[in-house]
């Protein structure tokens, strides 16, 4: 869970930045998806699927990637708490995302809750990115 919360939140990220901070922000984004894969267990693939929105592996290393995400890219602090206010302000940076009342979105999906801290970023995740759309 933390590593897809975490990939969205770098993603979203990265596309506000001017070029230099967007190489700089790319780099970080690498290092926060290599270290939730290593602490977790997960592999890239999974990785991958999930920053495209898909949930079908639901395993307890991929559920726990998101959390460790979102806590490194500060979505989430060390309670397990969501920082709604950090995470509109960084995804409302992202001229890709297209999404109407994020706001709303994102107040309702924090509401979202798991067997664990790990269930529940993934679950606030999945509740996320099936109402949003990026533009290439």
């Amino acid at each position: 869970m933390k590593i897809l919360i975490v990939l969205f939140a770098v993603a979203v990220c990265a596309l506000a930045l001017p070029s230099d901070d967007k190489e700089e922000y790319k780099k970080k984004y690498r290092e926060h998806i290599n270290a939730c894969i290593e602490e977790t267990g997960t592999t890239k693939e999974v990785a991958e699927k999930l920053r495209n929105g898909d949930f079908s592996v639901r395993d307890e290393p991929a559920q726990c990637f998101v959390e460790c995400f979102f806590k490194r890219v500060g979505f989430v602090n060390e309670k397990g708490e969501f920082l709604s206010d950090i995470i509109i302000e960084k995804l409302k940076k992202k001229p890709e995302l297209k999404v109407e009342n994020l706001e709303e979105l994102i107040k309702k999906c924090v509401q979202e809750k798991g067997a664990n801290k790990c269930e529940t970023s993934f679950k606030v995740f999945e509740c996320y990115r099936s109402q949003v759309t990026y533009s290439t």
